[in-house]
């Protein structure tokens, strides 16, 4: 209004000045920086990772049929050449080893 004069305190600047403000300032603020965390597994726990994965490979354990083998060679119905089975074992628990070794 013409010819009033204002004396006394400026008054605040506006909220939307303020809010230029802050733009101004969040352009300077750098980012956060963010850690690289990595998880290392031990030679056990990828050998175990390992052996998981293969067993997810295998078809289902049919247990009648295992039952049926089991009964025919209680039975006499099945021969079975334990020199083999006992060499198989033996092979297995090789391998078993070696994975552990590793």
């Amino acid at each position: 209004m013409p010819g009033i004069n204002r004396t006394g305190p400026k008054k605040a600047a506006s909220p939307i000045a303020n809010q230029h403000a802050v733009k101004n300032d969040a352009k300077n603020v750098e980012p956060p920086k963010v850690n690289n965390d990595r998880l290392q597994l031990s030679g056990e726990a990828q050998n175990i990772e390992e052996l998981f994965q293969s067993l997810s490979a295998i078809d289902e354990i049919d247990s009648k049929k295992v039952e049926s083998i089991r009964r025919a060679i209680k039975k006499g119905e099945m021969p079975v050449d334990y020199q083999v089975l006992a060499n198989k074992i033996l092979e297995l628990s090789d391998d078993f080893d070696d994975h552990r070794k590793e």
